[in-house]
């Protein structure tokens, strides 16, 4: 005989698969209703009067808010995302605003709430309807309407991509993107708008490089983004460095913007503060990178403000135990880490910018990554015998638990460079940091024998 609990938790689960049934019957007889070919789209849901509409999006709303990732897996629940899908498309052709409003509401919930593998063989089929009501007059449709295509566009396969570029090129799209970013400049648009359609632009120009030329040559639209660089606001600056980054993934792309690109660095630089949320430090730090990718832009960059881009990129190398001392947040900020230690190989290139990189200290930062809690000094360590130098080093703690380890390489590739490409007049003696550097070399040489050993 089953228990009390037993009893109520089998009566709680028949219930539930009860009402279940109950909405997927309910979603059926709405679609039912639009249940038609759609001529010259192929669908095979057609609805044309706007109660259907209202009706057919009421219950997939409901059956979306009712779904949990244990009744995908039933298999009528599986059948129905193809037609949801489908309706919901053709739904977004409606003539009703109210309808719209709805109905792109429920195109950011069905993009968002099922699972990417699920979304990604069906919401390519929303793109159309979605692209054409980016320009749409009410702004939640136009809102809404962006937030589903920046989802469809990160969960896009690349089976898909030639097929969602066509559209985008059939509907004109980045001019029409680029128009309404340009009306930010008169007061056209909000501030969540030009942040969607930006956000939006982005992963366009990300996706798709023959889309990077309408926007490096839109004057009027880099002037309007070089004058927003001095926005207060940061999801503003957040817009502008997606936009920049993507931009300059191009190398004529990364040119253009560098011509006029004082204020623009200025922005990239303060952008790379410890003090600012590590999704802007992201996000500035991979413009730099986008922007650095060739010697002659990095030459470029470096011209304008070297300095204080050596020193970000050196204060976000050392960022970790220093201001993150668990082990949870640590590992938080390892993409940063990686970022910026990749940011560093501009060394591979001779220039001013290895003069900085030594004033800033670079290899106590090297260090740092090996053995972040290092206490000697540097000096009174040299002058040690080189057992005890060398026992000192290998009881390290870091270095026994291989701290950091997935930034080694990059610190073996930045001493390379710096060895190889600092002119005689910059090095680590004339700006006091030889001692340092001799305990770098140990380190690195004991943690080379020490991986050669594991991999034996």
């Amino acid at each position: 005989m089953r228990s009390s609990s037993s009893k109520q938790g089998a009566d709680n689960n028949h219930s539930v698969r009860g009402h279940l049934l109950t909405l997927h019957q309910r979603l059926q007889h709405a679609l039912g209703l639009g249940s038609g070919y759609h001529e010259g789209t192929g669908r095979k849901w057609n609805f044309t009067d706007f109660d259907k509409q209202r009706l057919a999006i009421r219950s997939i709303d409901s059956y979306l808010d009712f779904l949990s990732s244990e009744m995908l897996k039933h298999p009528f629940v599986k059948d129905s995302i193809p037609n949801m899908f489908d309706a919901l498309g053709s739904i977004l052709e409606s003539k009703s605003e109210s309808v719209l409003i709805l109905a792109s509401a429920v195109a950011v919930k069905i993009v968002c709430d099922l699972p990417s593998f699920m979304v990604v063989s069906h919401a390519p089929d929303l793109v159309l309807p979605l692209s054409s009501l980016l320009f749409y007059h009410q702004s939640q449709v136009s809102l809404s309407s962006a937030t589903a295509l920046n989802v469809i566009l990160s969960n896009l396969s690349s089976k898909r991509e030639n097929e969602v570029w066509d559209i985008f090129k059939q509907r004109n799209l980045i001019a029409e993107i680029l128009q309404i970013l340009k009306g930010f400049s008169t007061g056209d648009i909000s501030n969540e708008r030009f942040e969607k359609m930006a956000s939006l632009l982005s992963k366009i120009l990300q996706k798709w490089p023959p889309s990077r030329l309408y926007v490096y040559t839109d004057t009027k639209l880099l002037d309007l983004l070089d004058t927003l660089t001095v926005s207060p606001k940061a999801s503003i600056q957040s817009s502008l460095l997606q936009i920049y980054s993507a931009i300059a993934l191009c190398r004529n792309g990364a040119m253009k913007v560098l011509e006029n690109g004082d204020s623009l660095l200025k922005m990239m630089v303060d952008n790379m503060d410890i003090s600012k949320p590590d999704s802007i430090q992201m996000e500035a730090f991979n413009l730099a990178q986008c922007l650095m990718m060739s010697e002659k832009e990095c030459s470029t960059v470096i011209k304008i403000c070297g300095e204080p881009v050596v020193e970000a990129i050196l204060a976000g190398m050392a960022r970790m135990r220093k201001f993150y001392p668990s082990l949870k947040e640590q590992k938080k900020q390892m993409p940063i880490l990686v970022k910026t230690c990749s940011l560093a190989l501009i060394t591979r290139w001779a220039g001013e910018h290895h003069h900085y990189f030594w004033k800033a200290g670079i290899c106590e930062v090297l260090l740092r990554l090996f053995m972040d809690n290092f206490n000697k000094d540097y000096h009174s360590f040299q002058s040690l015998p080189l057992r005890e130098k060398i026992g000192i080093i290998q009881s390290n703690e870091a270095l026994q638990t291989n701290f950091c380890l997935p930034l080694r390489p990059y610190v073996w590739d930045i001493l390379g460079h710096l060895a190889t490409n600092s002119d005689e007049g910059c090095n680590p003696v004339m700006h006091g940091h030889e001692a340092c550097l001799k305990t770098l070399v140990l380190c690195a040489w004991l943690c080379g024998l020490n991986e050669c050993d594991i991999s034996d």
